[in-house]
Formats: structure tokens, C-alpha cells, sequence
């Protein structure tokens, strides 16, 4: 068969999981005789230039190719005008913030399910980080779940930043009379507000927006911490990295119909905004272009390929199903017009995909498979150098050391166990993203590793744990069970926990006590570490080896009745 790719940019420098994925399958499709051509622009590096938006740089020098490559010039955009679209964006956006109302999200936080505490609710920014601690900047309007431990009247103590001169106001639906401002100076600050009827409640927030020069975003206050104090001591602390997408993990259908509704109900002119934000823009149709009996696989979100999906194509949506950014009509609409998308697990292909109105196939992404096995002396080598003892159970996780990622999480797991007098052990493998100091107990972070010391270091450890919360797929869960590793993932991960039959290759856990748990379950019982260790291993060598993504792509065609 013929096949085209149509991508937004392409060419064996450029490195990311989206285009090593395409390359992959292009390759995978020409090993089992098929013929594949590509159509993608003339993009390279991309800058993250704003928040809604990037820059694409010019591809100057291009790798030899084994494909025929038709590529289209990007039209560029001048940054101030790109600047101003993303302003029009963020202020539709914070709008939309803005009109949500506490009984929106209240089926999130389960008043009957949830333990005592305090959590971010809705009307937060990104989380930033100063001296390894979160901290955030509220939206002018922002919101706080309590649930209070006892009956008992407690205090609420809010401490951050006000940038400049105006009043706070702090009321919820009890306890809280509306309209009590607070007069804030320009400094730091320290509020506490007694409650007297102590319930579960959404406290809200409101403050003037503050909007410096050179900030895209409306700003509220500056946070560091948010807690509840009883009796002149602190008894719940917020997390404040955590926030309404962390708790709508536990109830993803209904966070899904929620950002449905929202995208849904946005006028179309930001639908526009958002592709000439994103980009690559090009000629009109430059991208809608296919050689007469080829099958057309447009590529990945969330660039404005997306929008150019024709009746019929097929189309490979990378897709973090939990982010509220890929929620744009257009780009489902385009979706929805796909014979076809090609889903990267068993659970986006059966539960994400349908209950959008798509129609999806589960085929995976093409693995990068090691081409030879780790030695003795390699792994024995690997853990002397690391300060890893023979009788330490090495945990390991591999991803960006980022927040998302929740690589804290394992980090903390272990530290505790080895306080508690376990021989245990963690080393991370991945870029240092967030530049955080790494300090836990029994913990080291070893930064990026190239693919034959990577290999060496899935070889080396005892267990693998990926904590991320959002993820496509988890590539790095086949790639440790093929050096026969049991895994442990992440509960609230719909798409990488798909990939795991729990108790059998590996364990499902949330972030604190149940990882914890799992951890300590694993490091006591080298029989069960290699009874998942082996069940992963054949998994892998049946379901996730060189060639298995483009044998399931062409198994779906068939179902489809598109092969003859």
C-alpha cells in the first residue's frame, strides 16, 4: 500500500516523543513493503515564544532521508502580532475561569470520599517553584476546597505576595460572611480567617487583576502557603503543586465532558487564533494535499495540522487526555472526521476516544527496542558507580524532571522506606527540567542518559515507577519490562495504567501511603519482583516489539475494510 504522512515538521535532528513516534512507523510501514511518502513544512526548533503560542525556526540543514519529502515554507508571523493574538486568547480564557462555579466542580472533590484537608480548587495558575517549594499566582478570582477535620471552629491562614495596593475579599456558601475585605499593602502578607461553622465548603477568593507590562496573564496574589489551624497549630497544609485537574483524575469521564462543554461553548474566531498561534501556518490547503491512492495519517496535536484532516484521512493524535488545552472544537471536529484515529492504549482506543464521538483503534506507539542485552559486568559496573550495594533494591524512575511528572513522588516513597530501616535505593534518569534541588534520603538524579546507558540502568534496578499523572502512552514502561522489570504506575494515569495487569507484570499505586505500600511489598519479595519482572518481559516480546505498531495499524485497516 501507498501511505502519506502528514506532519508538521520532520527530520531525524529534530528530537522529541511525537517525532520519533512518526519517524517509527514510517519506518516500520517501509520494512513490511509498504510505500510511504511524507508531506510536512520547512519548520526546525520551536520556541515556546508565549503562553498560547511558539516560534517555528527554519529547518537549514536536513538529514539524508529514506522517504520522498514534500515540504511546505512556513509564513511567518511578526512576534508582536503573535504577542497580541496570545493576549486575546489569555483574556478569553481567564473569562471562561471566571464564569465557572463551585457546583461545576464540587463532583471532583467528594465531600464523603475525600480526608481532611485543604486543596486548590479552580482559578490557579501553573505552579512555580523558589527554593524547591511550590507557589502560585491565583487568577483575580480563584478558589479553596476545605473539609475541616472535626466539628470544631478552625482557623483559615492564607501567606503570599500582593504586588500591589487593593483589598482581598474571602467569603464562601458557610461560614464566611460575603463582602469582608481585607486591606492589603504592597508586601507580603499573612491573613487568617476564623471559621465558625466549620463544614465542607469552597471558599472563594477575589481580588483586583493586576497585569504588569510584559505578562500575558491576569494576576491575582501570590501564594506560598494556604492551611488550617486549630487551637494555634497547623493541622492541614494545601499542596500547592496540586490543583482541579489532579482531583478530576479520579473521575476522568466527567472532566472530560466538563472541558467538552467549555470548548464547546467558545466562539469560533479563537479557534482561528489558536492555529495562527501554534502553527505552522502555511498556504491555505498546502497541508490538505494527497496523491491519489494513498493513505493520508495526518500527525499529531496540538499544531494546526490537526484542523486540516480531510474525510477519510487517518489520524494519529498524541493526546494528554486530562490537559484542558488540547480542548479545542476544531481540532476534535477534525478528529471526528478521521476514518480513524490511531490510539496509543487499549484505554484511550475503548473509553477517551468513543466518548468524544471518535473512532479510534488502539496501535501504539513504535518502540525503540534495545539491539543487544546488558551484561553482568555492565550492570554490576552501573550500580558500583552509583553507590548501589548488592543487597539494595534499586528503584528507578525515567522521565523530565518536572512537577508533572510527580517524580517526588517516588523519591518520597523510598526516603521514607529507608528511614523505616529498608535496604533500598533510587536513582531518576531524565533531563533536569525543573532545576530543583534533589535531596531526599537514599535518592540520586543521574540527568539525561544516552540510549545504551539507559538501557544499562533499566537493566541495573530492582523495580521501575512512573508517577506522571498525564501521559500519551509511557513508552518507558515496555522499554524496563523488556529488561524483565516490574512496574509500578500510576492509578490515576488512564493511558499508562491501561498498559499494566495489575499483580500480574506490575502494581497500580496513587502518589503517597499506597505507593509507599507498593514499594516496601516489592523490596521484601525478590520472588514477586521476578515473577512481574518475566510476565512484562513476554508481554513486551508479544505485544511490544519493532514491526507490532504497524501490524496492529494494518489490522485496524482491515477492520475498517480499507485493505484488499
Amino acid at each position: 500500500m501507498n501511505f502519506q504522512l502528514t506532519t508538521y515538521r520532520w527530520d531525524d535532528s529534530l528530537m522529541g516523543g511525537a517525532e520519533l513516534h512518526h519517524r517509527r512507523l514510517a519506518k516500520e510501514l517501509m520494512d513490511k513493503g509498504h510505500q510511504v511518502r511524507v508531506l510536512t513544512t520547512n519548520g526546525g526548533n520551536i520556541q515556546n515564544s508565549f503562553h498560547w503560542g511558539v516560534s517555528w525556526e527554519t529547518l537549514t540543514s536536513r538529514s539524508p532521508s529514506q522517504f520522498p519529502i514534500t515540504r511546505k515554507p512556513i509564513l511567518p508571523c511578526p512576534k508582536p502580532i503573535l504577542g497580541a493574538l496570545a493576549k486575546i486568547v489569555q483574556r478569553r480564557y481567564e473569562w471562561e475561569v471566571r464564569q465557572i462555579k463551585s457546583t461545576e466542580v464540587a463532583g471532583f472533590f467528594d465531600s464523603r470520599l475525600l480526608p481532611a484537608g485543604v486543596w486548590l480548587a479552580q482559578g490557579w495558575h501553573y505552579p512555580e517553584f523558589r527554593d524547591g517549594n511550590p507557589m502560585r499566582w491565583s487568577h483575580p478570582r480563584a478558589t479553596i476546597a476545605v473539609s475541616p477535620s472535626n466539628d470544631q471552629p478552625y482557623v483559615l491562614r492564607l501567606t503570599g505576595y500582593n504586588p500591589v495596593e487593593r483589598e482581598l475579599r474571602i467569603f464562601g456558601s458557610i461560614g464566611i460572611p460575603a463582602n469582608t475585605p481585607s486591606k492589603l499593602a504592597k508586601d507580603g502578607f499573612d491573613i487568617r480567617i476564623q471559621m465558625n461553622q466549620p463544614a465542607f465548603d469552597f471558599i472563594q477568593i477575589e481580588v483586583a487583576p493586576w497585569r504588569p507590562m510584559k505578562e500575558f496573564r491576569s494576576l491575582g496574589v501570590f501564594i506560598d502557603s494556604i492551611s488550617i489551624e486549630q487551637d494555634g497549630r497547623e493541622i492541614h497544609r494545601a499542596d500547592l503543586s496540586a490543583d482541579l485537574t489532579d482531583h478530576a483524575r479520579s473521575n476522568p469521564g466527567e472532566w472530560q465532558r466538563f472541558l467538552l462543554r467549555r470548548c464547546e461553548q467558545r466562539p469560533w474566531p479563537y479557534q482561528t487564533l489558536i492555529d495562527l498561534l501554534r502553527g505552522p501556518v502555511t498556504f491555505p490547503g498546502a497541508m490538505r494535499q494527497c496523491p491519489p491512492g494513498h493513505v493520508n495519517i495526518v500527525c499529531n496535536m496540538p499544531w494546526s495540522t490537526m484542523s486540516q484532516i480531510r474525510e477519510g484521512d487517518l489520524a494519529m493524535p498524541l493526546w494528554h487526555v486530562d490537559d484542558e488545552f488540547y480542548y479545542w472544537k476544531h481540532w476534535i471536529a477534525g478528529l471526528r472526521r478521521a476514518r480513524f484515529v490511531l490510539a496509543n492504549t487499549p484505554y484511550t482506543a475503548e473509553k477517551f476516544f468513543p466518548n468524544l464521538g471518535i473512532r479510534a483503534h488502539f496501535v501504539g506507539p513504535p518502540l525503540s527496542i534495545p539491539e543487544r542485552n546488558v551484561t553482568t559486568d555492565e550492570i554490576r559496573t552501573f550500580r558500583a558507580k552509583h553507590g548501589i550495594a548488592d543487597n539494595n533494591v534499586l528503584f528507578l524512575t525515567v522521565c523530565r524532571k518536572s512537577g508533572e511528572k510527580r517524580y517526588e513522588a517516588v523519591a518520597k516513597a523510598v526516603a521514607n522506606l529507608a528511614r523505616a530501616g529498608k535496604s533500598v535505593k533510587m536513582i531518576g534518569v531524565g533531563p533536569d527540567a525543573d532545576k530543583r534541588p534533589f535531596d531526599y534520603a537514599n535518592c540520586q538524579w543521574l540527568g539525561a542518559l544516552d540510549e545504551g546507558e539507559l538501557q544499562i540502568a533499566y537493566a541495573a534496578c530492582d523495580v521501575f515507577s512512573l508517577m506522571s499523572e498525564s501521559e500519551s502512552f509511557g513508552m518507558v514502561i515496555p522499554e524496563s519490562w523488556h529488561q524483565g522489570k516490574p512496574v509500578v504506575v500510576n492509578r490515576r494515569c488512564g493511558p499508562s495504567a491501561s498498559l499494566v495487569a495489575e499483580g500480574i507484570d506490575g502494581l497500580l499505586a496513587v502518589p503517597g501511603a499506597e505507593l509507599e505500600e507498593c514499594f516496601a511489598r516489592l523490596a521484601d519479595d525478590a520472588e514477586l519482583r521476578a515473577r512481574m519482572g518475566e510476565a512484562g518481559r513476554q508481554k513486551a516480546l508479544r505485544d511490544h516489539v519493532r514491526g507490532a505498531a504497524a501490524d496492529r495499524l494494518l489490522k485496524a485497516m482491515a477492520a475498517e475494510g480499507m485493505l484488499v
